[in-house]
């Protein structure tokens, strides 16, 4: 019996020693871990909020914060494999400064974060929308002979919004359009450009159309000579040998009927008129 009793605690002793042996390796090869990532993008969750009570967030602002993971080796890595999203979310939101609990947005579980700064302020203004002309800008230019007869845009005026401390910035709204090589009409999309009285571009504000078509005709100009034309000259008689008081004409048109054109004829004239 106490040779029974003996293996058996024998046996339990065994047991438990594995045990325990199990926890270490296991313990050893995935041990407790922790990872710092900085400067993570704070997103706030509930913006269309605050554009509805028609407010913005102010510009320059760095809505940043560190997270710190910590857990098993194995549960860490696989957070950061899934990403740290950060979110905010502003109640009850409101002119001036707004401060909002900074939170994982899907956290993973088995894992513990700290996030710093935990808390964060946030400066909201007022969101001012506007009803703008849109000026037309070109750059470059066009081969020698050739003008531009024509700009048209899909849209005269755009509508633009934003904080106001920027929309109080914007000077002009505008697209540019390159002319720079170009020997015939084309259409080309343009972005719709905000500026400042120094011709500077404004980021941070919203066009509801950002970008227009532009159509640009083109004309062509040159000097062709003039060709005298005399009514039935059965004579014969030279028209070199008669000099008129222009030599040569500008014409205006088209590039492809331009291009057609060497010279232009007069009207018949007879003899006896140009005697």
């Amino acid at each position: 019996m106490n040779e029974r009793s003996s293996i058996l605690k024998i046996k339990i002793a065994c047991v438990v020693v594995a045990f325990f042996a199990w926890i270490y390796v296991m313990s050893d090869s995935n041990p407790l871990d922790n990872r710092q990532i900085n400067n993570v993008n704070v997103n706030i969750s509930n913006l269309d909020t605050i554009v509805e009570n028609n407010l913005a967030v102010s510009p320059g602002q760095m809505l940043q914060a560190n997270v710190k993971i910590i857990g098993r080796r194995s549960e860490v890595s696989q957070s950061l494999k899934n990403g740290i999203e950060l979110h905010m979310k502003i109640d009850d939101p409101k002119i001036g400064v707004n401060s909002a609990q900074v939170y994982i947005a899907s956290p993973y579980e088995g894992v513990n974060y700290e996030i710093h700064p935990s808390v964060m302020e946030v400066n909201l203004e007022e969101n001012v929308v506007k009803y703008e002309k849109v000026g037309i800008k070109t750059i470059g230019n066009l081969p020698n002979g050739y003008y531009v007869d024509s700009i048209d845009i899909s849209a005269n005026n755009v509508y633009i919004s934003g904080p106001k401390s920027l929309t109080d910035k914007a000077d002009k709204v505008q697209v540019q359009v390159e002319l720079q090589g170009e020997k015939s009409d084309f259409i080309k999309w343009s972005k719709v450009l905000i500026l400042d009285t120094n011709g500077n571009q404004i980021n941070g504000l919203t066009v509801d159309k950002d970008k227009l078509a532009i159509t640009t005709k083109l004309k062509k100009e040159k000097e062709v000579p003039i060709s005298l034309t005399i009514e039935k000259n059965d004579l014969g008689v030279n028209k070199d040998s008669f000099t008129l008081d222009k030599s040569e004409v500008k014409i205006k048109g088209s590039p492809s009927t331009i291009d057609k054109i060497e010279t232009i004829s007069t009207q018949e004239v007879t003899m006896m008129q140009l005697r």
